[in-house]
């Protein structure tokens, strides 16, 4: 039997280098089934925590659902703010240029006095030049009038636009609660799924991640307990220089989980950047490459050009970059080193707390 999967792995993994990202993930789905999942243990109070798992596990799906609705929800409040007070910026910049060139108006028009017109008029010296002075006369008057407009209508939008930030203040202070009152019950529902990991035997398929490989050498990055959605192309940042499109997929977890090499292959760079904090990419031994994201640190001794096996610990989720105070792993997947494609299917694939019993149970 372990003869053929090494075959087994051995071939499919010649294939990966060589096929297309529909056919790895493909590939993965097909091995998933060939898990090394924990048996059903004998006895109903075993039986019972695997219900209690698959029941957490179950909440943690909606709830991590919830968390990013209130991410979104968040962040579209926060470009609503953004755009109103950019155009409450412009409008008063707007009527600051406009007071002053009335003020000036008001002043010539003071100096000048009340002949001024008259004086117009008797330079005049014949009818053509009655008609042109009297229309630049209309043609001042009615600047003015639109000087005094345009002030009145800055002054109503501005009054409007500072109501309505407070307003969207109010709001965005009511979004970051519920946010956070959202993030406090996850963190409750990971740590109750990992007193109840711990309660299994040694060596189980959730307690120790790196017995859950597939045949094809692929395995969860992270260690449980965790939660994610699809949120490939939800937009990010909005109303920043740094706005983009989402490309890839956010696993929650609790700060400091391990995580671990998706497969066998060779860490290629490590770093700290502006969005995604200290992360790292792992070239993989398939051609495909890895990037991981937003973590605490690294393991021990981690170094560019090191060679990890697939489950070996590599670093720590958190919540560096602009995580924004939600610990998880931002993960990507670039089929043989080429652009993104979205890795929740493939995160599925490569699931245990999917493919094991308890989650029908």
């Amino acid at each position: 039997m372990d003869d053929r999967f090494t075959v087994m792995r051995k071939r499919l993994s010649m294939m990966v280098s060589a096929i297309s990202a529909t056919s790895l993930l493909v590939l993965v789905v097909l091995a998933a089934p060939l898990y090394a999942l924990p048996e059903n243990p004998a006895g109903s109070d075993r039986a019972d925590v695997y219900r209690q798992m698959g029941a957490t596990n179950a909440k943690l799906k909606v709830i991590g659902g919830e968390v990013q609705r209130a991410m979104a929800d968040l962040s579209r409040k926060e470009e609503e703010i953004g755009d109103n007070a950019a155009k409450l910026n412009n409008a008063k910049v707007k009527l600051a240029h406009l007071r002053s060139t009335y003020n000036k108006r008001l002043v010539q028009i003071y100096r000048a006095g009340s002949v001024a017109p008259l004086r117009v008029f008797l330079n005049v010296t014949d009818f053509s030049e009655l008609l042109v002075a009297t229309r630049m006369l209309v043609i001042i008057g009615e600047y003015d009038a639109r000087l005094v407009k345009q002030i009145a209508r800055l002054e109503s939008e501005i009054k409007m636009r500072q109501a309505r930030l407070q307003v969207a203040a109010i709001q965005q202070k009511r979004l970051v609660n519920t946010l956070e009152l959202t993030k406090q019950n996850l963190v409750r529902v990971l740590m109750k799924q990992r007193n109840i990991i711990a309660q299994l035997p040694q060596g189980n398929a959730f307690a120790t991640p790196s017995s859950t490989t597939t045949a094809s050498g692929f395995i969860f990055p992270v260690a449980p307990p965790y939660t994610y959605v699809d949120s490939w192309g939800a937009p990010r940042m909005r109303g920043t220089r740094y706005e983009h499109a989402h490309e890839g997929t956010d696993i929650m977890a609790l700060p400091w989980t391990n995580a671990l090499a998706v497969e066998d292959g060779t860490i290629s760079k490590m770093g700290n950047n502006t969005l995604g904090g200290i992360s790292l990419w792992l070239s993989g031994d398939t051609g495909n490459e890895y990037y991981y994201a937003h973590l605490y640190g690294y393991a021990d001794g981690l170094e560019v050009g090191q060679h990890v096996k697939a489950g070996q610990v590599i670093g720590y989720v958190g919540d560096t970059g602009n995580a924004n105070g939600t610990p998880h792993l931002h993960f990507e997947i670039h089929p043989h080193g080429g652009v993104p494609i979205d890795p929740y299917s493939f995160l599925l694939a490569m699931d245990p707390m999917v493919h094991t019993p308890i989650s029908t149970n």
